[in-house]
This record gives C-alpha cells, sequence and structure tokens, in this order.
C-alpha cells in the first residue's frame, strides 16, 4: 500500500515466510527457475528516486533500467514501450518517504537528528552515491 512493501505477503512454494518471495522460480519466469527456493524481502518503494543503485546487488545504476529489467528477465514480460515505462518510472519517482520531522525534502536528516543519529546517517551513506566522496 502506498509504495510499501507487504510484510503479509507470502506465495505458498516461493516465499520461505512472509515479506519474501522468490523471483528465479519457473513461476515468474521458467528460464530464470534455478531450482532453489532463494526469495528476496520485497523492498519498499518509497523514496525509491534517492535509493539508486538498484536491486539487492546495486548493478543497475538507473532506476529506468531497473524496471525494464524486472519486468522483461526477472517476470519475463514484454518490453514495454519507451512510453509505458517511462511511466511506471515516473510513477515510482513519486512515492515519496512518509512525512518524517527530523528528514529534509531529500531523505537526509535536518540539524535536529541526534548526534547519534547523524553518525548512523554517515555511516550509511560514506559509500553511497548520496555522498559521491
Amino acid at each position: 500500500m502506498n509504495g510499501a512493501s507487504n510484510p503479509r505477503l507470502f506465495i505458498p512454494g516461493l516465499s520461505s515466510r512472509p515479506g519474501n518471495f522468490d523471483t528465479t522460480g519457473a513461476f515468474f519466469n521458467p528460464k530464470a527457475d534455478n531450482g532453489v527456493l532463494d526469495p528476496v524481502t520485497i523492498p519498499s518503494l518509497r523514496g525509491a528516486r534517492y535509493l539508486g543503485p538498484y536491486g539487492h546487488d546495486g548493478r543497475t545504476p538507473s532506476l529506468h533500467d531497473f524496471v525494464r529489467n524486472v519486468i522483461v528477465n526477472e517476470f519475463a514480460g514484454a518490453a514495454p514501450s519507451s512510453q509505458i515505462l517511462d511511466a511506471i518510472v515516473v510513477y515510482i519517482e513519486d512515492i515519496d518517504f512518509l512525512p518524517n520531522p527530523l528528514l529534509d525534502k531529500g531523505g537526509r536528516l535536518t540539524a535536529s537528528a541526534s548526534p547519534s543519529q547523524q553518525r548512523g546517517e554517515a555511516l550509511f551513506t560514506s559509500r553511497s552515491h548520496m555522498n559521491p566522496a
């Protein structure tokens, strides 16, 4: 709902616990079936425009390429037209974080965050696109 992950999602035979499912099973794409139940946790889409690179392994730099890959390669769907793909990406980019007085519009901590929170943000952003130093 509203771009958040669904912790109750459970697909028998594809989930090992609520909130995950195996995208490499024959159900979605017989060609990608690796014969192993290896589910991934379904991430929230909130703030996705700030969270690249994309994918569980972070190898896809653009949200556009990531969405196309999910549709075509993970779910064996037909390649969407550029208009449809652009519309999906715009929709995902519009799903914002929930209101939080400690975050600015860019998803970064404001000056009112505690020192501990600021250290945590520095730890998680020190090697990411948000802090390219």
